[in-house]
């Protein structure tokens, strides 16, 4: 309880002193991070250079937290939760956002495993789900990573379940459900529910030549 309110009084600082205590606290903090008014219980924080947390954002019972350069949680309302019976397992509640990636608003991770998102991702719209954890009739408790390659674009309302992983410059339409590994597909269109490969793409179409950061695209459409 006292940690609870420790980390509540923690939510409503400045940004520029919650960046003072978290380096001194020992987590490792780059330059010009902004943190808003957020809920952060993490053992090990790592962020990079240009990091972004938008307020009214619920981070709660990760053993690690780690986003690279440029990265963004904004918009508000999401939630990543892991429980503590994984809190001495370094592997198990690890979220790990890679460069001018960019999660919008109201979506829910639960990361009971390890959910890895690649460099250069939009996780648009709101509203999507990312299971690592689940039941089966024959194990109460399944714990699958998931992973997210480089360049993709998750519409709004996917759903990923444990163990799930999407490959370089994919597209995830809007109500997705992906339930498998289409890591060895890239340059794809995912659709449907469950996923299947709906089309192919050149590595140079367009999308895939975003730089997310900041939503500022390399080139026009």
């Amino acid at each position: 309880m006292f940690r609870k309110l420790i980390l509540i009084f923690f939510m409503f600082l400045p940004s520029l002193v919650k960046v003072k205590i978290l380096k001194i606290c020992g987590h490792k903090i780059g330059k010009r991070v902004r943190i808003g008014f957020s809920y952060i219980d993490s053992g090990k924080i790592i962020l990079g250079d240009d990091v972004s947390i938008s307020s009214f954002n619920y981070i709660k019972g990760l053993s690690r937290l780690e986003m690279m350069n440029n990265s963004r949680i904004g918009g508000f309302g999401n939630w990543f939760t892991s429980s503590k019976l994984f809190k001495s397992d370094s592997d198990k509640g690890v979220l790990i956002i890679g460069d001018s990636s960019n999660i919008t608003g109201r979506h829910y991770f639960d990361l009971q495993g390890k959910i890895i998102i690649g460099k250069n991702i939009l996780i648009a719209g709101f509203g999507s789900t990312f299971f690592t954890h689940g039941y089966t009739p024959d194990n109460p408790f399944v714990v699958r990573d998931i992973t997210i390659g480089s360049n993709c674009y998750i519409g709004s309302h996917c759903f990923f379940t444990p163990g799930s992983m999407i490959g370089d410059n994919s597209f995830v339409a809007a109500n997705t459900t992906v339930s498998r590994d289409f890591s060895k597909y890239p340059n794809s269109l995912i659709a449907q529910e469950p996923a299947v490969i709906k089309k192919k793409y050149s590595e140079k179409s367009t999308f895939f030549n975003i730089d997310f950061k900041g939503f500022k695209p390399k080139k026009t459409f």
